[in-house]
């Protein structure tokens, strides 16, 4: 666990790095138009020192606009540092350590704004523009700036850095611009939300409309099968049936076993059978009654036994013994 966390925290840097990258990039290739958008700006008054007094244009400025105060050239020190990789993390807060510890002056007393150059990641030092100012200069321009009347949105100063020659530094800002400052970045992430919102709900759309297309396919695929399974027996049960009705077609319609039962329930009870055999498709049926043409009167009365005839009848040679009679149904027997 312990042995993420140094990678978790390699992995946070980088995409820090990554980001401050990608920021500067976009500032770069960002039209001026467009970043003005982003940032209005406020209608820019110059401030002149000559001979240590200061001097104010504000011609043409709308009462109760706030304008941005541009200090003097010889009011701001424009300098470079040179920082370690990791204060690319916190760049002002690495830059007001550096000034606590090499500055002359106390670092009350000053204030500063900074402008870093894209670093690429594992690029080695961050090289970092810084403009200084006293305070003493700024309050005594914000009170000059009173005595003229004009509401003062920010103090600021048009240099140069990292080629940008639009850069300006910002040392002082009024509350109300810090307010507008953070209405705008409000109302810019909530544009971004609803960017995002919007892309995200668009993705998933997607992946929904994906989801359900192969849902599709699949169920498409099942009823293919489930089809093919079904015409498979359907298939089997049309020839179970074609080979019952040929064997319909081809056995009788009486069976054995329905023969039989009739011939129990016909015969009369002093007969009975001794034998019964096939030959040639003809059941033939022997034993012995008293009177054979009277048994076989009763047996004609059978729908089924409508076919029988009586073949021979024999006397027996023992006294008391009933004839001996053979009979045989022309109907050819079907089968178990």
């Amino acid at each position: 666990m312990h042995s993420a966390l140094p990678l978790l925290g390699r992995l946070g840097a980088s995409a820090a790095g990554l980001l401050t990258d990608l920021l500067h990039e976009w500032r770069a290739l960002c039209p001026p138009r467009l970043r003005q958008w982003f940032r209005p700006d406020s209608p820019q008054v110059c401030v002149h020192r000559s001979g240590g007094r200061l001097s104010v244009e504000a011609h043409g400025v709308q009462p109760g606009v706030a304008v941005a105060l541009m200090l003097p050239e010889t009011d701001v020190l424009q300098i470079e540092l040179e920082l370690p990789a990791a204060a690319a993390r916190n760049l002002r807060q690495a830059v007001a350590y550096r000034l606590l510890r090499d500055s002359p002056l106390a670092p009350e007393r000053m204030l500063f704004d900074i402008c870093s150059q894209p670093r690429r990641p594992y690029a080695g030092p961050v090289t970092v523009a810084v403009a200084l100012c006293h305070r003493r200069d700024v309050e005594e321009v914000l009170a000059l700036a009173r005595d003229h009347g004009l509401e003062v949105g920010s103090v600021c100063f048009n240099g140069v850095a990292d080629g940008d020659i639009s850069r300006t530094w910002v040392f002082h800002t009024s509350e109300r611009v810090r307010a507008n400052g953070r209405r705008q970045r409000w109302n810019r992430a909530l544009a971004a939300s609803a960017v995002l919102g919007a892309c995200a709900l668009f993705v998933l759309g997607l992946g929904l409309a994906h989801w359900q297309q192969t849902q599709l396919r699949d169920e498409a695929a099942r009823l293919t099968r489930a089809a093919g399974v079904d015409s498979e027996l359907l298939a089997q049960a049309s020839a179970v049936r074609a080979l019952r009705e040929q064997l319909r077609e081809a056995l009788p319609a009486t069976r054995v076993t329905s023969q039989l039962n009739a011939l129990a329930e016909h015969l009369p009870g002093d007969a009975w059978l001794e034998r019964s055999e096939f030959a040639e498709g003809t059941m033939v049926l022997g034993g012995r009654a008293p009177e054979p043409s009277r048994a076989l009167a009763a047996l004609k009365s059978s729908a089924l036994l409508a076919g029988i005839r009586l073949d021979s009848v024999a006397r027996s040679a023992n006294p008391g013994e009933a004839p001996q009679f053979v009979m045989s149904l022309g109907q050819a027997p079907g089968r178990n």
